[in-house]
């Protein structure tokens, strides 16, 4: 049996077609039963290896999700709404946030807008509380969270510390 190359596979896949060709390898260079197998230990240990793999695939993969969104016509959408209430902003650069949901940390690129003179920066502060305006947080909700947990995420953190009996056995 032929396997393609591993240039089209992800890397969890890999991991499969290793433990396949470790085998084939075995199959071809032993007459021992006892290493054409691998063990149950080594299967074990390539599944916590692809089980860590697979977690930073997924984090990377929602992560490169959010962050291909096109920002431009939502930032554009917002410095229009702004400018309606009186308040002109600007872009002013990229930054990261990472947020806790409950299963996994997201990492989130987005762009912050700036209010264009102090007038603005006034009218900003006293209108929405804020300084700056992140226009992805408001699409995604996370605008008004109180810490950088989902609202999922402080739930089930609250759920297991009711459960435990002490802070440290938390």
């Amino acid at each position: 049996m032929s396997i393609p190359s591993k240039d089209n596979f992800s890397v969890f896949t890999n991991k499969f077609i290793d433990i396949y060709e470790i085998m084939q390898k075995n199959i071809c260079l032993n007459s021992d039963p006892m290493t054409l197998f691998p063990t149950i230990e080594q299967i074990e240990r390539y599944y916590a290896e692809m089980s860590l793999q697979r977690d930073v695939l997924e984090d990377e993969l929602l992560s490169n999700i959010i962050n291909e969104v096109n920002q431009r016509k939502v930032i554009k959408i917002y410095k229009n709404l702004y400018k309606e209430k009186g308040i002109n902003l600007r872009t002013n650069r990229l930054a990261e946030i990472t947020i806790q949901t409950e299963y996994r940390k997201v990492l989130i690129k987005r762009y912050l807008l700036s209010p264009i003179s102090m007038t603005d920066k006034q009218l900003l502060a006293e209108t929405e509380g804020k300084k700056n305006v992140y226009p992805v947080d408001i699409c995604l909700g996370i605008d008004k969270l109180p810490f950088k947990t989902s609202v999922t995420g402080m739930l089930k953190i609250a759920k297991i510390a009711q459960s435990v009996k002490s802070y440290k056995s938390a």
